[in-house]
Parts: structure tokens; C-alpha cells; sequence
């Protein structure tokens, strides 16, 4: 159950974070800048939510960050999209994050057992 609340709470986390950070303002000049703070913001938080489960329950952080980015990206690029191709990106997107976050909690696991 508690892995579940893990998921759950990075889903949560992960869809704030796309909202709160780009959700607007897209095809501006501040879009390179808000995709750095999205990136930032997923790397504390799947630092801090792996810190937080300790060494038990092997990927929740990162199965909800994807989740939750993920789901509010293609909510809103189904809304925009013409051509139904944003279902590509939403598999390039997931597959990729998924990745970059297994890689950081990989990296934060092999950094809190040398401590």
C-alpha cells in the first residue's frame, strides 16, 4: 500500500511540476528557461522523494513522477493537436523520462549506500 501512496504522490508531484512550470508561455523567448526549471524541479523531487522511501520501493518515485508529467502533458497537447501524433509524444515522453528518472534514482540509491 505504501508503494501505491509513492506512485500516487509523485503523480501528483509530477503533474504540479509540468503545470507550474509549463503549462505557459509556450513558443516564447522564456520557454528554454521554464523547460530547465521543469528539469530541476523533477531532479529535487525524485532526489527527495527517494531520500524520503529510503532503499524500499524500487521505482515509485519515478514510475509517478512519469505518470503525472506525462498525464498533464498529453491532457493538453490532445487539446492543441491536430494531427493526433501528440500519442507519439506521449510514448517518446514517457519512455524518456521513465529512463532519466530510473538513472537518478539509480545514482541517488549508489549515493545514499556509501553514506
Amino acid at each position: 500500500m505504501r508503494y501505491l501512496g509513492l506512485v500516487l504522490a509523485g503523480a501528483v508531484a509530477g503533474a504540479a511540476i509540468w503545470w507550474a512550470t509549463l503549462s505557459w508561455g509556450e513558443g516564447t523567448s522564456r520557454y528554454p528557461a521554464q523547460v530547465a526549471v521543469a528539469a530541476l524541479a523533477i531532479v529535487a523531487v525524485g532526489v527527495a522523494a527517494r531520500v524520503r522511501a529510503g532503499e524500499r520501493y524500487i521505482m515509485a518515485p519515478p514510475i509517478g513522477l512519469t505518470l503525472g508529467f506525462c498525464t498533464a502533458w498529453t491532457a493538453h497537447a490532445a487539446a492543441t493537436d491536430e494531427t493526433g501524433l501528440f500519442l507519439v509524444g506521449t510514448v517518446l515522453l514517457g519512455l524518456g523520462m521513465l529512463a532519466g528518472t530510473a538513472v537518478l534514482e539509480w545514482v541517488t540509491l549508489l549515493v545514499m549506500r556509501r553514506r
